[in-house]
């Protein structure tokens, strides 16, 4: 490999680099939850733009996430 080429990431370990910034960047658990499961990131700029089924699976991530933690929030 010559010095200035990047190494090729998976679309996996692109994720978890997402993941891993969002955490960082302290974006709520269940938004950081749903964009792992499903690798859509749902926002103001481009809700308009998902269809319906991206934000189906969206909000099924996120009603997932909530029925997971709902015994343990106070």
């Amino acid at each position: 490999m010559q010095k200035n080429q990047k190494e090729e990431m998976s679309d996996e370990q692109v994720r978890s680099s997402i993941v891993q910034s969002m955490a960082e960047a302290e974006f709520p658990p269940a938004v950081i939850y749903a964009f792992h499961k499903t690798g859509i990131y749902i926002c103001d700029e481009n809700e308009a733009r998902l269809s319906d089924e991206q934000k189906t699976a969206w909000n099924a991530a996120i009603n997932d996430y909530r029925r997971s933690i709902r015994g343990y929030v106070q």
